[in-house]
């Protein structure tokens, strides 16, 4: 159609039509929650799932994910997009826009994938944050039970528990 799937393609896609587990895999690959994902985020995430990836890999992929304009570099919107997700708190927007701009070490207003990684090196829980949403995508839609384990033992980091 226009590129996009909606999640109720996105179940029937993943044979999971009423999957609470695949439909919390759906918000989380959702990054503006209008309820669509575009196909080259349905991609990668997908290409995320695969279990055999490295740290750098994952920070990667999850980099790809968030850079909705795709130009290849996050803004503050996309970051703050990856923040919340990754660490779901009550932080303001000014608390985010000093952790982007101490992110951005070269001070040009984006962050390229090596400040990002870098950033997310010296903060382990979101790097724990990131292997938990690839453990939620890895197991197949066949084994809901799977998924379930693996949301119970998810612990999201807090924005307030990364360095700034």
């Amino acid at each position: 159609k226009d590129g996009k799937l909606s999640r109720d393609d996105f179940l029937a896609g993943m044979e999971a039509s009423g999957s609470p587990q695949w439909s919390n895999v759906f918000d989380m690959l959702d990054e503006d929650g209008d309820g669509y994902i575009d196909f080259r985020v349905y991609l990668i995430g997908m290409a995320f799932a695969n279990t055999n990836l490295s740290s750098e890999t994952i920070f990667e992929r999850v980099y790809s994910i968030f850079d909705v304009d795709g130009d290849g570099y996050l803004n503050l919107n996309e970051f703050e997009a990856i923040l919340r997700k990754a660490c779901p708190s009550n932080e303001q927007s000014p608390e985010i826009k000093h952790i982007f701009e101490h992110v951005d070490t070269n001070k040009d207003g984006k962050i390229a994938l090596e400040e990002f990684v870098k950033y997310v090196r010296e903060n382990p829980k979101m790097a724990e944050s990131f292997d938990s949403w690839r453990r939620a995508l890895a197991p197949s839609a066949s084994d809901p039970t799977a998924l379930i384990t693996t949301a119970k033992k998810q612990t999201p980091a807090k924005a307030s528990d990364t360095k700034r």
